[in-house]
């Protein structure tokens, strides 16, 4: 049996067990699924940069007494 989500289960010959199930979308998901992982991890380092300027800036402007 082949679980396949949002499709269901589906019974295979024996003869078919050996080979993987691979549906022709899965190269496209796995290309989108990469590109969505480097914009998030684009995002992530674009925060942190933006945390430690401001968070810089706050600590200046705390020890100058503002």
């Amino acid at each position: 049996m082949v679980g396949q989500q949002g499709k269901g289960v589906f019974v295979r010959d024996q003869a078919d067990a050996d080979e993987p199930v691979v549906s022709a979308g899965d190269d496209v998901l796995t290309k989108q699924l990469a590109e969505i992982l480097g914009a998030v991890r684009d995002l992530g380092d674009r925060v942190a940069r933006l945390e430690e300027s401001v968070f810089q800036e706050s600590s200046k402007a705390d020890r100058s007494g503002r």
